[in-house]
């Protein structure tokens, strides 16, 4: 019976390739009768080299570099699972698992049974398991807040105004040249100068602060201040007195123009990038 090498073996052409990268090529000179007959006789050999062969390269063949790794969050059942902890044998029986965990609005899902052995005292996973329902109900109580602000918010907007909003301000026109003036609601300034000071009340009504202060001096709400200076004859000398008057509220120094120049020469020269704010903090 006649066994022909492709039934049992490999073909010629790829014998010949295995023997090229195993042998040396002096060795690589066989008739096709005499390949056929290696192949028959020696096809189990060459599938053992070749299996040591891809085992050898393939613990050569190197790894490719991982990426750095990246942060995953874990689910609340995966972190209880890991730090839940149980009591050892003999010292009580371990707390149940059990219940069900809200998440969502109102959804949940069972705890798995955590695991029977640990290392770690039993205080940690005390510890972690209270703060993981504390968080559980900072949630749900921001939920809470959250639906109460959407709510209200939803109201607002529903509830519509039944009329015009009040005008606090209005362009009078009296037909002379230069700009029209602006008269302000007078029960607006009466009520909103005992809570606000003209700065505040301009951005209300939209207009200057000065516009403010004049206004209520016309009213006669506020008395108007002291002059800044007045000025008066010296019948002796014949000369003019100017005398100014401060309408700060604060108390004023009574320093003389000398001592206070000295004290900013003294100021200046120890620390010459002082600018006014420097220079008012400083002792």
């Amino acid at each position: 019976m006649t066994v022909h090498a492709t039934q049992l073996g490999p073909s010629s052409s790829v014998m010949k390739q295995l023997m090229s990268m195993i042998l040396p090529t002096e060795y690589i000179g066989f008739s096709a009768c005499g390949l056929q007959a290696l192949t028959i006789w020696f096809s189990p050999l060459f599938v053992l080299l070749l299996f040591m062969i891809v085992i050898t390269m393939h613990k050569q063949v190197r790894l490719p570099a991982m990426s750095d790794p990246q942060l995953v969050p874990f689910r609340l059942e995966t972190i209880r699972i890991a730090f839940y902890l149980r009591f050892p044998r003999g010292r009580g029986k371990p707390p149940e698992v059990g219940g069900r965990v809200a998440r969502g609005r109102g959804r949940g899902r069972d705890i798995l049974k955590p695991p029977k052995t640990s290392t770690l005292p039993p205080e940690l996973g005390e510890r972690v398991n209270a703060a993981l329902h504390t968080q559980i109900g900072d949630c749900l109580r921001l939920q809470e807040h959250d639906s109460g602000v959407l709510s209200l918010l939803q109201a607002i907007e529903q509830d519509l105004p039944s009329g015009p909003g009040v005008s606090v301000s209005h362009v009078a026109h009296t037909g002379q040249r230069g700009r029209p003036r602006i008269e302000l609601n007078f029960d607006f300034l009466s009520f909103g100068s005992n809570l606000r000071e003209p700065t505040g009340l301009a951005a209300v009504a939209g207009v200057s602060s000065r516009t403010v202060c004049q206004r209520l001096l016309d009213y006669g709400l506020v008395q108007p201040a002291a002059p800044v200076y007045t000025e008066t004859l010296d019948e002796g000398t014949g000369d003019i007195v100017r005398t100014y008057t401060s309408s700060t509220a604060g108390p004023v120094s009574n320093l003389t123009d000398d001592e206070l120049d000295q004290r900013m020469h003294d100021i200046l020269e120890i620390f010459p990038t002082f600018g006014r704010g420097m220079i008012a903090g400083h002792p």
